[in-house]
């Protein structure tokens, strides 16, 4: 009998223990690598290890053994001229992306969203900025982003 009433005690102990999850994982209902991790991060409610790019050198401090030389001017090019019509680029962790995902662009916010696993490669991130860069030119096509 005592057995038995250790046994229970343990067991609701046990049961009563939780493991910790942060805020951003109770936000998710499908859990990362997932639509709805994506759309978390590219709403600005997921914000752990996402952070803001604003040169190459932020890139470069990421992936210090990479080569960025040859698509330096570009990707800061680039950046410059997305900084005048208010789209931010963003670095944001692979939990963030369903599987396979290299980048966004969210119509809403005009801000896009890199992928980390996969920017270490320069020409992948050019890759990238290129196609997330071009709905961001759609965009201003289509009137959604005025041109200043």
């Amino acid at each position: 009998m005592r057995n038995a009433i250790i046994a229970g005690l343990l067991f609701g102990l046990a049961h009563g223990m939780s493991v910790p999850v942060n805020a951003e994982e109770q936000k998710l209902k499908k859990g990362f690598y997932s639509m709805d991790a994506m759309g978390c991060m590219i709403t600005r409610e997921c914000t752990k290890d996402v952070r803001r790019i604003q040169s190459i050198n932020d890139i470069r401090k990421e992936y210090p053994d990479s080569d960025f030389d040859a698509i330096a001017d570009e990707f800061d090019s680039m950046l410059v001229s997305l900084d005048k019509i208010g789209v931010m680029v963003f670095l944001g962790a692979e939990k963030y992306f369903p599987v396979g995902h290299r980048g966004v662009y969210h119509t809403v916010s005009n801000n896009f969203y890199l992928n980390e696993r996969f920017m270490h490669r320069p020409h992948v991130l050019m890759t990238v900025m290129r196609h997330e860069g071009w709905h961001a030119a759609q965009d201003c096509m289509a009137g959604t982003i005025e041109i200043v």
